[in-house]
This record gives C-alpha cells, structure tokens and sequence, in this order.
C-alpha cells in the first residue's frame, strides 16, 4: 500500500490508499512494468502487471521470481504462467535476503517519490500528534490518473 491519501477523480473528495504491485529486473533493477489500482493484491493485479510488461515490450520475461503471497499462487496465474512458458520461482519464506531487491524497490519509491507529495501518509505513523491542519486527508490533491501519470 503507498504512503498517499488519494482523492476521487470525478468528485475531488478524499478516496483511500492505493496499492501499488511492480514487475522488476532482478539484475538492473530497472522497472519493467507496474499496476496501481484501489484493490488490496490479487491475482487481477498480477496479471495487470505482466500485460503491461508486454504492452510495454511485447514480451515477458523468462523467469519470474515470486514471494509466498496467495495472489501467486491461483490456478490462472499459473496458467498464464504455463501458457506463455514463463518459469515461476517461488523464493524461500524464511530468507529474506533473497526480496532484498523488491522490498527495497518498494521502499525507495515510497521515501523518495510518495514522501515528497502532498497528502503522503508519513505522519500517520504517530497517530497521536497528528492534528487537523496536518492530517494527510485534509491535503490530499493526488488522483489515481495523476498518480499512475507521474510514474510512468
């Protein structure tokens, strides 16, 4: 989930937290595709991604490397998986070591690009010093558009 308050692009009033799903290359570190949507992880973002890697490329990669989360491993991500010969790796659950390059992915993006937005959720950690003239709900300006914009 991002660390920004969203507003609706239709009414302008504050919406909720998006999520944000990634599709990287291990080896540059380069992203290859993302899906942001209002929706906590499932197999609908998974495959979001992996069509936008090949509207992006017209093609997927060989080798995907997943972590233990449910939305991999549904019957037809699978066979998206299988259809399009693309080998899935599931990484060990115990060794953190090997979603280095994910989780830090994540976490730069959200301190180097979320953190600098106004309504980012930052302060929300110490909930009790936040006030009405800092809450992120009350300066959120970002839509779901702008958002999905500004990363690509």
């Amino acid at each position: 989930e991002i660390d920004l308050e969203l507003n609706d692009s239709k009414t302008g009033k504050n919406f909720k937290r998006a999520w944000l799903t990634l599709l990287i290359d291990a080896f540059t570190r380069r992203i290859l595709a993302f899906y942001v949507s209002f929706d906590a992880p499932s197999k609908v973002a998974c495959m979001m991604v992996m069509r936008e890697c090949v509207r992006r490329y017209g093609r997927l990669p060989n080798t995907l490397v997943v972590d233990g989360g449910k939305e991999f491993h549904s019957v037809y991500f699978d066979t998206l998986l299988a259809f399009y010969d693309v080998t899935k790796k599931t990484r060990p659950p115990a060794e953190a070591r090997f979603g280095s390059v994910i989780e830090r992915m994540f976490g730069t993006t959200n301190t180097q690009f979320f953190h600098n937005l106004a309504g980012n959720t930052q302060m929300m950690k110490n909930v009790r010093q936040v006030t009405d003239s800092v809450n992120p709900k009350n300066h959120s300006q970002w839509t779901l558009p702008a958002i999905c914009d500004s990363l690509g």
